[in-house]
């Protein structure tokens, strides 16, 4: 086993579209090794969604002149490519390639806005900045309509690159990274007597699809699985001294309780007391659960069938002793 003493590594200040750490100390010239390779990561290499193609209900004569709007095509363009979209089961790394339709339609006849939040989405898209101008009304009472083809990438991707676009619709320049932004600086720092070695200051901003403690620990795990293969050539990772990463475990709890096609009484029960998320059934206890409206223990076996079926651990022993203890009748109401 190597003999390398490990930084210690503090968020010096941020939010949740930037933040600035502290990397320290470092031997004399890593700073700006790891600082570059991390910005390199971040930047070019770490997934997210882009507006890819669009297509308008139909293509007009003239690109300066779209009915329903008062934009011009290429003003429309430069629009729809601000929109930024995070995948909700989104888990950072190794995503496969997936695609989405977005849709706008607008039939009303008055003057005004059309932002983001007025876009038809998937249950899988999420819109980070509803905000958004699409396009402005003309209110002469032409209706407008807008398809949106959303896709999930990295880096960036001109239009003229891309093959997989529809003939019938227009391609879009895509910038898929979720970080526009990466700056850091390398500074001496003291350790003993050795005034030498260096400091990193490491600066993120991200789009608002990705926390910037996320984005730092993606990059740092491509670096690693990189630096592995290297380590690795010729000779087993095991006589290194090195251990080979692990994939990360995805944590899809915050997936909704639809995945687990519960009947109507036992959904309408959770969803009465607001609990919409894998996530949120786990962290109650049975009891909890039992004393829910209209929830019985039919409704509960039910639950947990159908989480262990998913995959979710069950404790059925505790479960048992759960029921036990309420003193209650827990059979179904009407």
């Amino acid at each position: 086993m190597f003999d390398v003493n490990l930084p210690e590594i503090t968020r010096d200040s941020g939010g949740p579209n930037y933040s600035r750490y502290r990397i320290e100390p470092l031997q004399p010239g890593w700073g700006t090794t790891l600082g570059a390779s991390l910005r390199r990561i971040m930047i070019s290499s770490l997934h997210g969604a882009a507006v890819t193609g669009l297509r308008l209900a139909e293509l007009p004569d003239d690109p300066n002149e779209i009915p329903g709007i008062r934009e011009n095509l290429i003003d429309l363009v430069l629009n729809v490519k601000q929109l930024r979209f995070r995948i909700a089961d989104e888990a950072g790394v190794g995503q496969e390639h997936r695609q989405f339709r977005v849709f706008l339609n607008n039939a009303n006849t008055e003057a005004g806005d059309l932002t983001a939040a007025s876009l038809e989405v998937p249950e899988e898209l999420e819109v980070i900045n509803p905000e958004t101008l699409i396009a402005e009304a003309t209110g002469d009472g032409t209706p407008f309509q807008l398809e949106l083809l959303v896709e999930t990438g990295i880096g960036y991707e001109t239009a003229e690159a891309r093959t997989a676009v529809p003939d019938d619709m227009i391609p879009v320049d895509a910038m898929y990274t979720p970080i526009p932004r990466v700056s850091y600086v390398v500074e001496r720092t003291r350790v003993g007597q050795m005034t030498d070695y260096d400091r990193l200051l490491l600066e993120i901003w991200t789009d608002g699809t990705i926390e910037p403690d996320d984005a730092v620990s993606q990059a740092a795990r491509v670096l690693t699985q990189y630096a592995t293969a290297v380590a690795g050539y010729g000779r087993d990772i095991a006589d290194l001294g090195i251990e080979e990463p692990s994939a990360p475990v995805e944590d899809d709890t915050n997936r909704s309780i639809e995945v687990l096609s519960l009947s109507m009484r036992t959904t309408n029960a959770l969803k009465r007391a607001n609990i919409t998320t894998i996530g949120q059934i786990l962290s109650l206890s049975n009891n909890d659960l039992l004393h829910l409206r209209n929830f019985g223990t039919k409704s509960l076996d039910e639950l947990r069938d159908a989480l262990a079926a998913h995959g979710y651990a069950v404790d059925s022993e505790e479960a048992e002793s759960d029921v036990e203890d309420t003193g209650e009748d827990s059979t179904d109401e009407d």
